[in-house]
């Protein structure tokens, strides 16, 4: 009996069939790619976490503001309200506070936040103490938030 071969499958290389594992080439060209990717999306992502703990730091600004406003509310006046400009902390908010190093700014580690009294009609400011802190995530003055 003669067997009749395709021509079709006479054409097969045969010789490499063993070997289908990847080239030096073609690994060095993922790594490429991927390392590309990776420079690309790592500076996004410390973007987007550093916006994060300044929102963060801004939401404990807010805290604090508020909780001078319900000292006011209650007392009919701020705190140590004859002695206008003069950073302090809110050891004195106590009872309007879970606990005032409680308040932590995520960037700088940084416990201390401070206010002051401003003019004869007691409006204040809050702002992180730090200098990093005050300088990325702002202040809030007499209410209102700038950052």
């Amino acid at each position: 009996m003669n067997q009749v071969v395709s021509p079709a499958l006479s054409n097969v290389d045969t010789r490499n069939a063993g070997n289908s594992g990847f080239t030096l080439i073609e690994l060095m060209i993922v790594v490429v790619i991927v390392g590309i990717l990776s420079s690309i999306a790592i500076p996004k992502f410390q973007d987007v976490s550093h916006r994060a703990r300044a929102a963060s730091c801004r939401s404990n600004l807010n805290s604090l503001a508020h909780c001078l406003n319900f000292y006011a509310c209650d007392n009919g006046g701020y705190p140590s309200a004859g002695e206008a400009h003069y950073w302090r902390g809110f050891s004195l908010l106590e009872g309007y506070l879970y606990r005032a190093d409680s308040y932590k700014c995520p960037l700088t580690g940084s416990t201390d936040y401070r206010y002051r009294l401003y003019g004869e009609d007691d409006t204040f400011a809050v702002r992180g103490w730090m200098l990093e802190c005050y300088n990325g995530h702002g202040h809030i003055y007499d209410g209102v938030a700038s950052w």
